[in-house]
């Protein structure tokens, strides 16, 4: 990839930026409590739409951009979250695992973080969607998805198409949604 991926973000396209706003981002808030991490929150969109969160994201570019915004987002290293043992109520991974070839050790930390009654929300592309980003490592259905969940020792409680089944290989903004909370103790 010869521009940066800060650049790339900087790109989506408009059309792009409405359905996220108006669709997905409605549908993701829908599902949060509490205090609410965006785990690789790129250019901070869902961290400024969802008032009261916070944002991190391993690319330098992006949380300066973000810090430039006034959101409370900072940078993270690989696989290591900058918050206290269960101290979040829900972290939210929108379109980042596909570009991670282990996510274990990330949804691990994730576990450390949140409550024992929080809320994890992954958001992953469709066939469409993964095809187009040279950096996507690993494709993910609600049927894979799950299966990371139960490897991951979190309890599915909801999968959910965006924005309607069956067009993951015709619309590349279809994604594919899982909510999952933690196990009761």
């Amino acid at each position: 990839m010869t521009e940066s991926y800060f650049d790339y973000l900087s790109n989506i396209s408009w059309r792009g930026l409405i359905y996220r706003r108006l669709l997905v981002y409605p549908i993701i808030r829908k599902y949060c409590k509490g205090k609410v991490l965006d785990v690789g929150c790129g250019m901070g969109q869902f961290v400024k739409y969802c008032n009261g969160s916070k944002g991190v994201d391993v690319n330098e570019e992006c949380v300066e951009f973000c810090k430039k915004q006034e959101l409370d987002v900072i940078q993270m290293e690989y696989d290591k979250l900058p918050f206290s043992d269960k101290s979040l109520d829900t972290v939210v991974l929108d379109n980042v695992i596909e570009h991670i070839s282990d996510p274990l050790p990330l949804l691990r930390e994730c576990r450390r973080v949140l409550t024992s009654t929080g809320t994890i929300i992954i958001l992953v592309p469709g066939q469409k969607g993964f095809k187009q980003d040279i950096d996507h490592k690993q494709y993910y259905d609600h049927g894979a998805l799950q299966n990371l969940m139960s490897v991951s020792n979190f309890i599915p409680s909801n999968c959910i198409s965006l924005p309607f089944p069956n067009l993951s290989k015709i619309l590349s903004p279809f994604c594919f949604m899982i909510v999952a909370h933690m196990p009761s103790e």
